[in-house]
């Protein structure tokens, strides 16, 4: 019997870690789709297609603050540096687009 209460005292307190979880949360980085509150001043700004413009300097520009939101999972978003060192992003696949605050 002992060992009856043993093992279930065991499971009970695996399971509760368990239960609990991690929780996770996203980021601009990995493309979280968080949509900013109606009362923020941020502009929308849509990403440009690499397959329509060969040429860097016409992508989109992206400063420090700058959050890219992507709108599928399925979305792919290159960024490139131009000759003056300032940072340039195009869609290749899906589509995406800049929050400005």
């Amino acid at each position: 019997m002992k060992i009856i209460l043993k093992y279930l005292s065991i499971c009970i307190v695996v399971l509760s870690f368990v239960s609990c979880g991690g929780g996770g949360s996203s980021s601009s980085s990995d493309g979280g789709t968080d949509i900013p509150d109606d009362n923020t001043d941020s502009t929308k700004t849509e990403i440009v297609s690499c397959l329509n413009s060969s040429n860097i300097e016409e992508y989109t520009s992206l400063q420090s603050d700058d959050e890219i939101v992507k709108d599928s999972e399925e979305t792919v978003v290159s960024i490139y540096h131009d000759s003056d060192g300032n940072k340039k992003v195009c869609v290749e696949s899906g589509s995406a687009y800049i929050l400005t605050n």
